[in-house]
């Protein structure tokens, strides 16, 4: 074969000389895509934690591929895939959640292959690397433990099937979920064949060497490729990677859709753990060929945001108004200002005077100063009751005298309660427009006092005169 002639053999050397240095990989992906004939592109993701310091990404990686029938450990040959971009991945986590620095990088490896001819047993395409990162929670990690990862992929035999590209991955795997709110990530591919997708969690994998096992898709001869099983930490497992002793399936999967969430009651450990996806690739009934990726899941602590909110105000000019704090999400600490030239308030629900009507712009400031802080502004007006009548300010005795209410209300509200005193001594009364009648003459101060619906009170006053009867002298 050409190709084998011209990429066979550096890969030992390269994987040992980085695996020393190489740590902070956080997961990767391999695919391909058939271009016609015996043209396809390869394509290997990478993704590392992009703090300073990390080891650079190399130039070229280099892809192992095993002919269908071939079950030792050495490839028949390799391919060399050059990088051809880095995009960083570093998204704004939440205002109100702790960012402990999380930034991932994904390098693009890709390149195009010509002569490439998958026969009998297809190609089984290879990627085993080191290291994943050291702070994993799910897995052991770190000195002296150096767990690795491995990347592998199938071209079914053209004999077989004239065309296969594999699925490829729609999204970028989420950089951070919080162990608090809903997951709902859509961890679905595409197939440029139209080929059906099922998806399932699965069991990352170490980079030892490869072992043979039975045959999965049919195209694949008598074997399939498998690596060692990263070793889970107590409690954590391929269907509960983000939460130690809980029930299977904390983290589910969608077999149809790719749609990934929590089960009820999952409640993720805040850190990071490794998680492994894989898609299935199915032809009329037909296993062709399955993908593989793992990532770096890093569960970050969100608290819900905080939605700073005042309550409705309906107040009179003059009274104590006592503020309803209805913010929402917590909260801690506050900052009012009432809109006046009066000092604000770091009160919960403060109490305030005002002296006029408005409108005044009060201003709440919940966490004031924080990452979570919200401020909520509120335009008030302040009603107030004017109290007044209407009568005729003289009349005899034994006339019935029409008293008439004037009052009026400011801003909102409306009149609803009045109290009248004739300054007779007798019963007063509480209609809006009341009669009466005074039986002795003389001076009378008349008085009303109306209330409205707010309870805003106010009082008038108005002098009397009421003329006795005349005395004949003869």
């Amino acid at each position: 074969m050409k190709l084998k002639g011209f990429i066979l053999g550096i890969i030992g050397l390269f994987v040992v000389s980085f695996a020393a240095k190489a740590t902070h990989i956080v997961g990767g992906a391999l695919t391909y895509e058939h271009l016609g004939g015996s043209t396809y592109r390869l394509t290997f993701k990478m993704y590392r934690d992009c703090d300073p310091g990390n080891a650079t990404f190399p130039n070229t990686l280099n892809i192992r591929v095993f002919q269908g029938g071939n079950t030792t450990t050495t490839p028949d040959f390799t391919i060399g895939i050059p990088f051809v971009q880095e995009d960083v991945l570093n998204p704004p986590i939440d205002t109100c959640a702790f960012d402990p620095g999380i930034c991932v990088s994904q390098a693009i490896y890709s390149t195009v292959v010509n002569n490439f001819y998958p026969g009998t047993g297809g190609y089984h395409l290879m990627f085993p690397y080191c290291c994943r990162n050291w702070s994993l929670n799910n897995i052991p990690s770190g000195p002296p433990v150096y767990p690795g990862s491995s990347y592998n992929t199938y071209i079914p035999d053209n004999a077989q099937y004239l065309t296969n590209s594999s699925p490829l991955w729609v999204n970028f795997p989420p950089v951070f979920v919080c162990a608090n709110q809903p997951l709902n990530f859509d961890h679905s591919a595409t197939d440029p064949d139209g080929d059906s997708l099922s998806y399932k969690l699965y069991h990352p994998f170490e980079d030892d060497p490869v072992t043979w096992g039975p045959a999965l898709p049919s195209g694949a001869a008598a074997n399939w490729p498998s690596f060692g099983n990263v070793a889970y930490n107590a409690g954590y497992g391929p269907n509960s990677p983000l939460e130690p002793s809980a029930p299977a399936n904390t983290l589910l999967i969608d077999p149809v859709t790719g749609l990934m969430n929590f089960s009820a009651g999952a409640n993720p450990v805040i850190g990071q753990h490794v998680v492994g996806i894989l898609v299935e690739e199915w032809r009329n009934g037909v296993l062709l060929n399955i993908v593989y990726r793992d990532f770096q899941f890093n569960v970050v602590n969100c608290p819900p945001p905080l939605i700073a909110d005042i309550g409705p105000i309906d107040a009179c000019n003059g009274n104590t108004i006592t503020f309803d704090n209805n913010t929402s999400g917590g909260g801690t600490s506050w900052d009012w200002d009432f809109g006046d030239a009066s000092p604000g308030s770091t009160q919960f629900e403060p109490s305030h005077t005002y002296a006029g009507n408005g409108p005044f712009t009060v201003t709440l400031i919940a966490d004031p100063g924080s990452n979570c802080a919200d401020t909520t502004v509120r335009t008030i007006e302040i009603s107030s009751t004017t109290a007044d009548f209407t009568y005729a300010d003289s009349t005899c005795i034994d006339d019935p005298v029409s008293f008439n209410d004037a009052s009026t209300t400011a801003v909102n509200g409306t009149v609803n309660q009045w109290s009248w005193d004739f300054g007779d001594g007798s019963p007063g009364s509480t209609l809006p427009n009341p009669s009466h009648t005074y039986t002795t003459g003389g001076n009378y101060t008349i008085q009303l006092i109306a209330t409205s619906n707010l309870g805003c009170i106010d009082s008038i006053e108005y002098p009397m005169y009421v003329q006795d009867f005349p005395t004949v002298t003869v």
